[in-house]
């Protein structure tokens, strides 16, 4: 799990930080949609960085946990604000795909930076009060001695919600969390690309008649791509919000058996490793299924303009040589036709000089 564990880590820092450097270096990305994938990239960035390692380090040493009850309520909030962040900044570039397919018109007004400024900071803060109730109940938990019920033993201290004990009032916050952060949004996720995909099966012209087909076929590119991301995000969370929800049901009826702890041990590391590949999996998305976003990390990696005025002089000493052989080829082809007192002219095949 370790292992596993580092390659996701580091996989996912250096795609999600080539992912802003390319967004950042090239003015053409500069836009709403991308600065939300930027939002999406920032929570995965945290999630790697601040939520991975404490559970790598709990693989090795869980017990006792040494860094107070504090750090402990900061421990459970984090993960959970990131995947607020990750499933709110999804449905809102998603709603605005959305808007743009169906009223092209109005989402031009209101489809802005300056827009997308303001919602940014709402999402963090939407999602940080969500994930507040799990600052409160989880905690530090100690085991006391056998005979001393009312004396804990230091070395048993572990950061966890209390999940034997007789109170399981925590069970409704589980439940709140799968089916807001996850059920719901995917309810919602799979109307909203549904609806697209209807638009999108009219004929563009009759549906936005100043687009043309070149814009209409980006537009289909990039909703691709993000059909491609929810569904990493379903297949990815699922695993753990049904992990979740057996959590919070075998608590609630306090049938824990050593089978079911068993499974549940099992199932808390398959589900770990599905949950923080998300984090990593969406810039391998962006590469895969964008040609812009590909040839935007090119000129990044290569230079930026330098790279692109290298590109451009390239393409046009081939047209140059191209032309030239086709001239030449052309006046050769005619010299030996008259010399030979045929008056036809042979055709000849273009050969293609680029790479």
């Amino acid at each position: 799990m370790t292992v596993l564990y580092s390659v996701i880590a580091i996989g996912g820092l250096v795609g999600n930080v080539l992912t802003c450097l390319v967004i950042a270096r090239n003015r053409s990305m500069r836009t709403s949609t991308n600065y939300y994938l930027v939002n999406l990239a920032a929570a995965d960035i945290l999630t790697l960085t601040l939520a991975l390692p404490i559970e790598v380090y709990q693989f090795w040493e869980q017990y006792p946990w040494l860094w107070g009850d504090a750090a402990c309520r900061v421990r459970a909030m984090v993960p959970e604000t990131m995947a607020h962040v990750s499933v709110l900044t999804i449905l809102a570039v998603s709603g605005e795909r959305y808007v743009a397919i169906t009223n092209p018109v109005y989402a031009r007004t209101t489809h802005t930076l300056a827009r997308t400024a303001w919602v940014v900071p709402v999402i963090w803060l939407v999602s940080l009060l969500a994930a507040a109730p799990w600052g409160y109940y989880q905690q530090v938990n100690l085991l006391p001695y056998p005979n001393q019920p009312l004396k804990f033993i230091p070395e048993s201290a572990w950061c966890a919600i209390p999940f034997m004990g007789r109170d399981t009032g925590f069970s409704w916050l589980m439940w709140m969390s799968s089916v807001g952060a996850f059920i719901l949004p995917m309810t919602v996720l799979v109307t909203l690309y549904c609806r697209i995909g209807m638009v999108l099966a009219i004929d563009p012209p009759t549906r936005t008649p100043t687009a043309g087909d070149g814009a209409m076929h980006t537009r289909k590119l990039g909703i691709r791509m993000l059909v491609a991301v929810v569904v990493a995000f379903f297949l990815c969370w699922a695993p753990f919000h049904a992990q979740r929800l057996m959590f919070a049901i075998v608590t609630s009826s306090n049938t824990w058996t050593k089978a079911l702890l068993h499974a549940n041990a099992k199932l808390y590391f398959f589900t770990g490793a599905c949950y923080y590949l998300n984090s990593a999996i969406n810039p391998i998305l962006y590469s895969v299924m964008s040609v812009r976003f590909r040839n935007a990390l090119r000129r990044s990696l290569c230079g930026g303009r330098d790279w692109a005025r290298r590109q451009h002089h390239n393409r046009s000493n081939t047209v140059v040589r191209t032309r030239e052989l086709s001239t030449a080829s052309t006046r050769r082809l005619q010299e030996v036709s008259n010399r030979n007192g045929f008056g036809v002219h042979y055709g000849f095949e273009k050969m293609d000089m680029e790479v």
